[in-house]
């Protein structure tokens, strides 16, 4: 996208990285390095490593968020918090909200959150029947 606003630090016609792709190439850097790091040092199923992976990588972004929200730096976006929580990082996200007390008050956060553990819950329902 080229932007053409000339405010603060915003130059004309400087390309702006979407935050949606960056921490989603940030997301799958840190889970797939925990994955195989996982597979290569311990004898546990795939899935197994797969939930660990994706409850740490969703951990460490929701600390990312918090520890940066009060500066100027790129947040990360919500979608791409929720995604985790919809790829199986729901537990973690969970924990994070309430060790780091973040996201814990926004109600359109909370909202779309807990129907993606409602949906969880009811999918992990469905299969055991």
């Amino acid at each position: 996208m080229t932007m053409m606003i000339f405010n603060g630090d915003v130059t004309a016609r400087t390309t702006q990285k979407s935050p949606y792709l960056i921490f989603a190439l940030v997301s799958i850097a840190i889970g797939l390095t925990i994955f195989f790091i996982l597979k290569l040092k311990t004898d546990t199923h795939t899935l197994i490593n797969y939930i660990i992976s994706i409850n740490i990588t969703t951990f460490l972004l929701y600390g990312y968020d918090k520890f940066i929200a009060s500066t100027n730096a790129l947040r990360v976006p919500e979608l791409n918090l929720h995604a985790l929580s919809l790829l199986g990082g729901s537990p973690a996200g969970l924990v994070a909200q309430k060790f780091f007390r973040h996201k814990t008050v926004k109600s359109s956060f909370q909202t779309l959150y807990w129907l993606i553990v409602s949906l969880q819950i009811g999918g992990l329902w469905w299969i055991k029947n």
